[in-house]
């Protein structure tokens, strides 16, 4: 294993997922743990997002904002110091979408990340740190 993922912490969050056998979720899985292993830096295309969510936070709540295929912002939500909840409504106005949000822990990708993107067909979901690493899925 690498020793870089077992020093965060990371390897011990990685087996708890390791039970569930889905296909789709190991993918999905899978691709998380390479990208989170190569700790993204934030390009300039999330640049502004990730200020402005930051500045609306002072990272110490979540903040999501929802993007179109057109770049246009679909809506925007203010969760907790460590979630988001969105109502039916707004999870089928994500179909298909970019969730940009922010996590004050700096943790990465969570489980719920994960599923919201396979089961919401989001085009990507990104999550980033106030130290400037993002991570990302996209499809």
């Amino acid at each position: 294993m690498n020793n870089k993922l077992k020093d965060s912490g990371r390897a011990k969050r990685y087996s708890k997922f390791k039970h569930i056998k889905d296909e789709a979720f190991q993918r999905m899985f899978a691709i998380t743990k390479q990208y989170e292993e190569k700790r993204h830096k934030i390009t300039e295309s999330y640049r502004v997002v990730s200020e402005q969510i930051l500045s609306d936070t002072q990272n110490y709540k979540e903040k999501a904002i929802i993007i179109d295929s057109d770049d246009k912002i679909v809506f925007a939500k203010m969760g907790e110091r460590s979630s988001i909840t969105f109502t039916v409504e707004e999870l089928e106005l994500m179909k298909g979408c970019t969730l940009i949000h922010n996590h004050p822990s700096g943790m990465t990708l969570s489980e719920a990340d994960i599923k919201l993107a396979l089961h919401y067909n989001l085009k990507e979901i990104v999550a980033f740190s106030a130290k400037g690493v993002k991570y990302e899925i996209s499809n």
